[in-house]
């Protein structure tokens, strides 16, 4: 087995959060173990994103019946909980991994530190239940559709003036 540093085993907690307003917004995982420890995971938005849709694949995959379905669009995020205990692990997230343990019927997420050797060990570990993974996705997705809109030509953000589109050759 690896040697972990942060092994939270099965969560009683799992929420991603949204700091800031839409364009300035920071995004982390907050993780609680049964024991009472907190973990804050600071993650960019397009790993957060990348991580809601794992999750759907995976809960697919395992046969989920209640996945979202992505042409409905999602309520808007809940707000989250604060961290009332100081974290035992605070760190950002270089790689992410996640795996289904068959004979538990546990999901899991392993999570790198950036500054970490993404072919060691990972810095944390946990479990999740099914339904937690579920309202997880859920809520990544709302904050995700939180944010600033997106041109649909390039995909880009877009800011409150003008916008240069590349597809478009330049023009507005």
């Amino acid at each position: 087995m690896e040697d972990v540093r942060y092994d939270f085993e099965t969560v009683t907690r799992l929420e991603a959060e949204a700091i800031g307003r839409p364009g300035q917004r920071t995004f982390r995982l907050i993780v609680g173990s049964e024991r009472g420890d907190t973990a804050v995971l600071w993650i960019e938005k397009e790993q957060l994103q990348a991580l809601g849709e794992a999750i759907d694949r995976l809960l697919a995959q395992v046969g989920s019946r209640q996945m979202r379905r992505l042409d409905i669009t999602p309520p808007p995020p809940k707000p989250v909980a604060p961290v009332m205990d100081a974290p035992i692990v605070e760190f950002k997230i270089g790689q992410l991994g996640l795996g289904y343990e068959i004979e538990q019927r546990l999901f899991l997420l392993q999570a790198h530190d950036i500054e970490g050797d993404p072919e060691g060990p990972p810095t944390l570990r946990c479990f999740i239940k099914q339904a937690q993974f579920r309202r997880l996705s859920e809520q990544i997705a709302g904050i995700v559709v939180s944010g600033r809109p997106r041109c649909p030509m390039c995909g880009n953000p877009l800011p409150n003036g003008p916008h240069f589109c590349p597809p478009s050759n330049g023009h507005l």
